[in-house]
């Protein structure tokens, strides 16, 4: 939650029945980590108007369907920890700012935009390790790790896209 002066504490602590106390510094990441959720599917979003009928149009609807899954199930953790996420991003995060770099480049040449969709994915895998980092709670840890997985994935997708053609 925002303090009075509209920033996040650091570290907040809740109680559990049993007098234990659960610690929050994981939530600050895992915030930013759900902004750039927000920011990326946008910026995927905005892309593919532009990438309609191009051969990258379906990698960017996949790229749109894993944002909308992933930041569903970090916004479950953010309000399960008692947070309203914000749900309207920002205009200033470094991979907004790819993205759009990325829609660019679709209306130049289709093999150009690869090469620049992994380099944003892989800044959205050091929001990933940085939330882990923070020693999240056992169930957001295992969501994390599930997710971070899928994007390695994607970006060892588009990397053998983005060898196959320059074959």
């Amino acid at each position: 939650m925002r303090t009075s002066s509209g920033t996040y504490p650091q570290q907040q602590r809740f109680q559990l029945p049993e007098g234990l106390f659960i610690m929050t510094e994981y939530l600050d990441p895992l915030r930013k980590l759900h902004t750039v959720l927000i920011d990326s599917r946008k910026g995927y979003e905005e892309a593919l108007t532009d990438a309609d009928g191009n051969d990258i149009a379906p990698l960017f609807r996949e790229m749109i369907n894993l944002r909308d899954e992933h930041h569903a199930e970090i916004d479950a953790h953010v309000r399960e920890a008692g947070e309203t996420p914000d749900e309207s991003g920002s205009f200033l995060s470094v991979v907004h700012r790819t993205i759009f770099k990325i829609r660019a480049l679709v209306n130049a040449n289709d093999n150009t935009v690869i090469p620049g969709m992994i380099d944003g994915e892989e800044r959205i895998v050091t929001f990933y390790d940085d939330v882990l980092r923070s020693a999240p709670p056992p169930a957001v840890a295992s969501t994390l790790n599930g997710q971070v997985m899928r994007v390695r994935e994607q970006i060892a997708k588009m990397q053998a896209m983005d060898a196959s053609t320059h074959i």
